[in-house]
């Protein structure tokens, strides 16, 4: 059972709050509006 490289775990993990992020972002910005 391999596991996944911490690299890949970090890079996934850094998408993610990117993502929600700017999914965060744009609620505030369309609610101010």
């Amino acid at each position: 059972m391999g596991g996944v490289p911490d690299e890949a775990r970090v890079l996934a993990f850094e998408n993610l709050s990117t993502s929600l992020g700017v999914l965060f972002g744009s609620i505030e910005f369309l609610s101010a509006l």
